[in-house]
């Protein structure tokens, strides 16, 4: 799915093309072909959007990331869950802004990173919130995915021009 803008409510989205490799089926990998089941990279990709809501939706089982943010202005999910991803849950790669991640679990089964703010060569994530979210690092480990611990990364490189990123009433769990 991919989002300039609009809203995207009450949706389950899985990168696993049949019922037989999802579920406990579902092999994590980031490479086609190499023993992954999923066979889509991005499941939601939000890119050069303003204004794009995304309330209530199950996103899982993504061969890279299962929330991918590039150039948005206004993005606001809510109430929505994200797990099983190749490489990392949720990825905000530069210039966003104004953003807002309320009553979001995070889940516990990823390849790289959990949720990654991680812009480069100048680039920036700026003036957002995650409000009320929860983190779960509880299967982290399992199934050949990661178990170090990276639950949220906010990096700004050399140039650090990530700022004003408030994190409140939020729930971390078994960070390792």
């Amino acid at each position: 799915v991919i989002m300039h803008g609009g809203t995207l409510r009450d949706l389950s989205v899985f990168g696993t093309p049949t019922e037989d490799v999802s579920g406990d089926g579902w092999q994590i990998t980031t490479k086609a072909g190499s023993g992954g089941t999923a066979t889509s990279s991005h499941l939601i990709v939000v890119q050069d959007a303003v204004d794009p809501h995304i309330e209530n939706v199950r996103v899982t089982e993504s061969r890279y990331d299962c929330l991918y943010v590039r150039g948005s202005t206004g993005l606001r999910v809510s109430n929505s869950e994200f797990d099983r991803a190749g490489r990392n849950i949720v990825s905000m790669v530069g210039n966003d802004e104004d953003f807002a991640f309320t009553n979001c679990h995070f889940g516990s089964t990823w390849r790289l990173y959990h949720f990654d703010i991680e812009p480069a060569g100048g680039r920036w994530v700026r003036d957002g919130a995650l409000v009320g979210c929860h983190f779960d690092g509880t299967r982290a480990g399992e199934g050949g995915s990661d178990a170090w611990g990276r639950m949220l990364i906010l990096t700004g490189h050399d140039e650090l021009q990530n700022r004003d990123i408030t994190i409140t009433g939020c729930t971390f769990r078994e960070i390792s």
